[in-house]
């Protein structure tokens, strides 16, 4: 299998991440799957996995950093600023907020600067890794040999280690190799590189190895799991194994009369990631306090009801998105 007909379903790959990142948000457990659910922030890894992959398809078409910046800031900042309101609305009833808090969360700088009550830490770093992913691409186009790219991510591992016992710079700067990745693959999928059945077994054998590294940390090094990154560490091996799993499945079932469906739900999800991204949060949050202040039964048919309206308001999201940004895109392409 060539590696771009693993890459078009990438869209898949971030709506795998959301449901994974949704339930592991979320206050609902399922028998059997308290080890998945309590890694679902690995879902985090697959979208910078996929973000990678995307940005270097887009830095091909015009390399320009600032133009780069420029499309990528029109794709995730009108939608974020209109998530923004609500948040606000939430956080001024349960947080201590002030000017320097509101402006932190309204650019996205929020976690660099050790404020607190930030909204959420991904959006400073989709923001550093945007700006990073021109340079990344100029390494990864640069040299053509794995094993200089082997290097390359084991000196970005290293570079993380500083950072032990500071977790807001710890949980960002661990997925840093994740990112190049994604940029690194997408390069090999540019350039006709197959998935042989060799290299198939070598991402599977990796990917179960990541997982055997993360049980192994929950039930014996729980100490440093957030201060010293072994949460985020073994996903730089499951990542892209998981990935081409993924791509794997939905070929098979693209493949069956009937089964399409399977592909194109979880495509669909993926097309509002970003949206689901934001809201999940802020329902959850909101409904937890509300339950808090007994404002609301503690009940499962409460949980379930918050869960269902994701989706609605998504939607929201978006139509007041298309609403107060639709004419940035042209402005932004003069």
């Amino acid at each position: 299998m060539e590696l771009k007909n693993i890459l078009k379903y990438r869209s898949v790959w971030l709506g795998c991440a959301m449901l994974w990142i949704v339930f592991y948000h979320s206050a609902h457990f399922i028998k059997g799957l308290y080890f998945f659910k309590n890694i679902g922030y690995g879902g985090v890894d697959i979208c910078l996995f996929a973000s990678g992959a995307g940005c270097y398809y887009s830095l091909c078409k015009n390399d320009e950093p600032l133009t780069f910046l420029k499309r990528r800031f029109v794709r995730i900042f009108p939608t974020y600023w209109c998530f923004l309101p609500f948040w606000f609305l939430y956080a001024f009833k349960t947080k201590d907020m002030n000017i320097k808090t509101i402006l932190g969360n309204v650019f996205g700088v929020q976690s660099l600067v050790g404020l607190n009550n930030a909204f959420n830490w991904y959006i400073t770093t989709i923001l550093l890794f945007y700006i990073f992913a021109p340079y990344f691409k100029k390494l990864v186009d640069k040299y053509s040999d794995i094993k200089i790219h082997l290097l390359i991510i084991c000196l970005l591992l290293a570079f993380s280690i500083p950072f032990w016992e500071t977790l807001v710079f710890i949980i960002i700067v661990s997925r840093i190799p994740i990112f190049y990745m994604g940029m690194l693959f997408a390069k090999y999928a540019k350039q006709g590189a197959r998935i042989t059945k060799k290299s198939l077994v070598a991402y599977i054998v990796t990917m179960i190895l990541g997982f055997v590294l993360l049980f192994v940390v929950f039930n014996y090094y729980k100490e440093y799991r957030w201060s010293h990154g072994l949460y985020w560490y073994p996903f730089v091996l499951v990542t892209p194994g998981l990935c081409v799993c993924i791509s794997c499945a939905m070929t098979l079932f693209d493949r069956f009369k009937g089964m399409s469906f399977v592909s194109k739900g979880l495509s669909f999800v993926g097309k509002y990631s970003f949206e689901i991204y934001l809201v999940h949060i802020l329902i959850y949050d909101t409904t937890n306090y509300l339950i808090d202040i007994s404002a609301l039964p503690s009940t499962d048919l409460v949980r379930i009801l918050s869960t269902l309206f994701i989706p609605v308001a998504c939607m929201i999201l978006s139509f007041l998105t298309k609403l107060f940004f639709e004419k940035i895109p042209s402005i932004v392409s003069r």
